[in-house]
């Protein structure tokens, strides 16, 4: 029978199986620090799919079934021991899921465009106004020589949100709609990419895991607003 968890080193690939209750203990003390057992770097877990429920009723949140995610990944989120992900991980989650939409719209008939645009909308402008309200300015604090890139980023945001309103308000088979959206997903990847390799990580190295995990609370929070503001009109 496969151990309900296991660790694996990322050099040596060697193996050590746990407990359920034993690497619940393990996320809840590790998540401050990285799990230590002894190695030189920071592990990865390897979740069973079949006992991912019976972890979350201990008490434990994880982030995939299935697949490797890094316990480093994961801060305390409250004094219950509950885990949750900090706020980099919210952000690059969202980058997957518009990345998703990207793909379908790209493929998509003149008659599903609207539809597809509407999910970019309601998925890419809340959280671009999370990032400008909570994330944007604790970057700006936290590494001031992201400065510049967090300012080009902002610029970025408004051009996206102005080429995705022509594209709501256009007729989907009009002259040139292929090509606004060619250019507004290729906008966004490059954004995205920018983050996700500059700037997203040189705030990791910075900012404690409370307040990336504080931030990814107020991210959600403002994210949630913004699409109620969004969906009421105002």
């Amino acid at each position: 029978m496969a151990p309900p968890f296991s660790f694996e080193h990322p050099r040596s690939k060697s193996r050590m199986a746990v407990s359920v209750s034993a690497t619940r203990d393990l996320f809840q003390k590790g998540a401050r620090r990285r799990v230590q057992i002894g190695l030189p770097h920071p592990l990865e877990v390897l979740v069973n799919p079949q006992l991912v429920r019976r972890f979350r009723r201990l008490g434990c949140s994880c982030r995939a079934t299935g697949y490797v995610a890094r316990a480093s990944s994961w801060q305390a989120a409250s004094t219950d021991g509950v885990l949750m992900p900090g706020v980099i991980t919210l952000i690059k989650d969202d980058h997957k899921t518009l990345e998703s939409v990207f793909k379908k719209l790209e493929k998509a008939e003149p008659g599903a465009i609207p539809g597809l645009l509407q999910q970019v909308a309601e998925l890419l402008i809340p959280h671009s106004k999370a990032e400008e309200q909570v994330v944007y300015p604790a970057i700006k604090t936290t590494v001031p020589d992201e400065g510049s890139d967090v300012d080009d980023g902002l610029a970025e945001h408004h051009h996206v949100e102005h080429t995705l309103q022509q594209l709501l308000d256009a007729d989907p088979e009009a002259p040139g709609v292929d090509g606004l959206i060619a250019a507004m997903i290729g906008e966004v990847r490059h954004h995205v990419e920018e983050e996700e390799q500059q700037i997203l990580p040189a705030f990791a190295k910075s900012a404690s895991n409370q307040q990336l995990s504080d931030l990814g609370d107020r991210f959600t929070a403002a994210k949630e607003q913004a699409l109620a503001a969004m969906r009421s009109g105002t």
